[in-house]
């Protein structure tokens, strides 16, 4: 088994390493967050949306809609028992994942990035325009997006749980909440990319760990078989 977890990092480790160059900002990412946090002024329903999507209480709509899905997907698999180990043990390696790369990137790597918003001085601040506190416009620890790896992570692992016609919800809502800090400038757009690779790299090793289960299951029962027929045999 070590033999292979060491083969799965080394295939994800140029995967990493794009990651990388992530760290350091480019002039895409500045426009991007002029044309998003600009398009703000477009229109006071416009501004009202991100408001909303930037709100504290934003993180609890996340998590109703990606419960509600999996809930409604419950009914829709055929074997249940199998989804519901598969949800859970989907669960554990994402509060893995959220620890080792902060572990990672700000403890061994010391990696602190500010988002736009503490770097710029002229931007539209949606704190600012509705007079709320709670609306998270900016962050001094933007690298990567927790919120953006997360969401992918999720999708990732919906598309390999639950029917593929449930992907129509998911990915649109796993875009939509983890891009609308680009709006408030909250984050950077390579925050938001290089958490999609470290959801990629965490979903694969989810993948395997399952796939290893499996197997070493199919070999007890294969054993098991096999020891019955021998008997019988005899």
């Amino acid at each position: 088994m070590m033999r292979s977890f060491k083969t799965l990092f080394l295939s994800q480790y140029k995967i990493l390493l794009i990651i990388f160059l992530f760290v350091k900002l480019t002039p895409l990412d500045k426009w991007v967050f002029e044309v998003c946090n600009g398009s703000l002024a477009l229109s006071s329903t416009w501004a009202g949306f991100w408001a909303i999507m930037n709100h504290q209480g934003e993180r609890l709509l996340n998590i109703a809609v990606m419960l509600i899905i999996n809930f409604i997907a419950y009914f829709q698999v055929e074997n249940k028992k199998a989804y519901i180990k598969r949800f859970f043990g989907a669960l554990l390696i994402l509060e893995i994942g959220i620890a080792v790369n902060y572990l990672l990137f700000q403890k061994v790597l010391n990696i602190y990035r500010s988002s736009p918003t503490l770097i710029y001085d002229k931007f539209i601040s949606l704190q600012a325009i509705y007079g709320n506190p709670y609306i998270k416009v900016y962050s001094s620890n933007s690298f990567p997006s927790g919120h953006a790896f997360t969401l992918m992570f999720w999708a990732l692992i919906c598309y390999r749980i639950i029917p593929r016609k449930f992907m129509y919800a998911v990915v649109p809502a796993a875009i939509l909440f983890s891009t609308n800090r680009l709006f408030s400038g909250g984050h950077w757009l390579s925050d938001i990319i290089a958490s999609y690779i470290l959801a990629k790299i965490w979903s694969d090793v989810y993948t395997y760990i399952r796939q290893y289960l499996f197997m070493k299951e199919f070999a007890k029962i294969h054993t098991k078989v096999s020891d019955k027929l021998i008997k019988k045999s005899r």
